[in-house]
């Protein structure tokens, strides 16, 4: 039956037999040790499962990376927060836009007043509680 083998699936059922220790088997594992890419590599493990060989067990993995503005977020806290950290008096818009820019303090603004950390009366900007503890979101950051 071994004659009716592609080269590359011998390849990879070497790959098995000379790890016998290992019971599962990556994509990656098998790619690393055949160094076959990845569409043939792919195609040998679909046949070796078509003739009976193995048994695929697939798992979808998700992987999740932080963009720039939240990895900014994280070094520096989020808007509101930011906000809130400039709000130990009472201060206008005018004087929180010299200090942020005019679409951060837009998200800043918003957030700020929706999580109702004060309030905003005759343009003036109040903070409740200036040392207000982290929110839920601000600590999965």
């Amino acid at each position: 039956m071994l004659e009716k083998l592609t080269k590359n699936e011998v390849l990879i059922l070497k790959c098995f037999q000379e790890n016998k220790n290992i019971n599962v088997f990556s994509f990656e594992f098998i790619k690393n040790k055949t160094l076959l890419n990845d569409d043939s590599l792919m195609q040998s493990i679909y046949l070796l499962e078509e003739k009976k060989y193995i048994l695929i067990n697939k798992k979808k993995l998700n992987y999740y990376n932080l963009s720039s503005e939240c990895i900014s977020y994280f070094k520096e806290c989020l808007p509101e927060r930011q906000l809130l950290s400039k709000l130990e008096n009472p201060k206008s818009i005018t004087e929180l836009k010299n200090i942020f820019s005019e679409s951060f303090l837009k998200i800043a603004l918003s957030w700020f007043l929706k999580k109702n950390w004060g309030y905003l009366k005759n343009n003036i900007l109040t903070a409740f509680n200036i040392n207000k503890e982290f929110d839920q979101d601000e600590m999965l950051i």
